[in-house]
């Protein structure tokens, strides 16, 4: 795959992930969704993620997220330390510090949502960027 530059040095996106992208800012200004947003804070232990979640305008009752949530927290297996932020009006952060299942939590809590609060849940980051927290 050959890599090209914008005019100001950043690469460009391939088109089939460009029109991906285009995709899903259509669906989440169009329809009732959630954009989550995985960053990894750290690599080393403890290691911490944050999921930004964002709701689109056409959501009603993202409150909603709070509770869906807490149930997540004592239904699916972690082992982490998980803690929820509300940072806007359409806007929460969780941070996930450690724990053996906290990839396989994400998962289940993104699918929790999307049957929980019947949204499109778009995904950004993955939790296969997993980086080990094993010291060599």
């Amino acid at each position: 795959m050959k890599i090209e530059f914008n005019p100001d040095g950043s690469m460009k996106l391939p088109e089939n992930l460009a029109k991906k992208k285009e995709d899903e800012d259509r669906v989440f200004q169009d329809e009732p969704s959630v954009r989550i947003i995985r960053n990894q804070i750290s690599t080393v232990t403890p290691l911490t993620c944050e999921l930004v979640i964002q709701a689109s305008d056409k959501l009603d009752d993202f409150e909603k997220i709070e509770s869906v949530f807490r149930e997540a927290t004592g239904r699916f297996r972690h082992m982490a330390d998980l803690s929820i932020r509300k940072i806007g009006d359409r806007e929460y952060t969780v941070k996930i510090i450690s724990g053996m299942y906290r990839c396989s939590w994400c998962e289940n809590f993104r699918r929790f949502i999307e049957r929980e609060m019947k949204v499109k849940v778009i995904n950004w980051g993955s939790c296969f960027d997993y980086s080990s927290s094993r010291k060599y």
